[in-house]
């Protein structure tokens, strides 16, 4: 199958797996959510708390919409050798703080598929642009955000 092809399928494969992210009353996020704590950051010197994704009004927003999420995530992320070895295919869940200015302060594994596909995962992350911050009352605010990456191979 050619390059052009693979870039397409897993982009597919990333919004669908995004889009269901997205839903609140998923398993997944059930199982996430059932984790939350409650967190406090610093944000230009003032301490602010980090909502969960239920609790805000607008949710973040990559620039171009998950369309173009995905499309980036396709490009930049590397299958790993040892799992191309391997034949591992699943998905690694990624957790990102977002900020009240749309950067990205914080990656964690909310659900780990291998050592090295959760790696490559946070570094194909740390590569977005700056979100269109979470809005409640109409105020910018940090949110976790959950990401699923999807590992699968054609």
């Amino acid at each position: 199958m050619n390059t052009a092809l693979k870039t397409i399928i897993l982009s597919l494969l990333l919004l669908a797996a995004f889009d269901l992210s997205a839903q609140k009353d998923t398993t997944l996020i059930s199982l996430i959510d059932a984790n939350y704590t409650p967190d406090v950051v610093t944000f230009n010197n003032e301490r602010i708390d980090v909502l969960k994704i239920d609790d805000v009004d607008v949710a973040p927003e990559y620039p171009g919409g998950s369309s173009a999420l995905c499309k980036h995530l396709s490009y930049n992320i590397k299958y790993p050798k040892t799992a191309l070895d391997q034949e591992l295919k699943g998905i690694v869940i990624l957790q990102l703080l977002i900020l009240p200015d749309g950067s990205i302060s914080t990656i964690r594994v909310a659900k780990s598929l291998s050592h090295e596909c959760d790696k490559e995962a946070i570094r194909a992350a740390r590569t977005l642009s700056k979100f269109k911050p979470a809005q409640k009352g109409g105020k910018p605010v940090a949110v976790w955000l959950n990401l699923p990456i999807v590992f699968d191979i054609y």
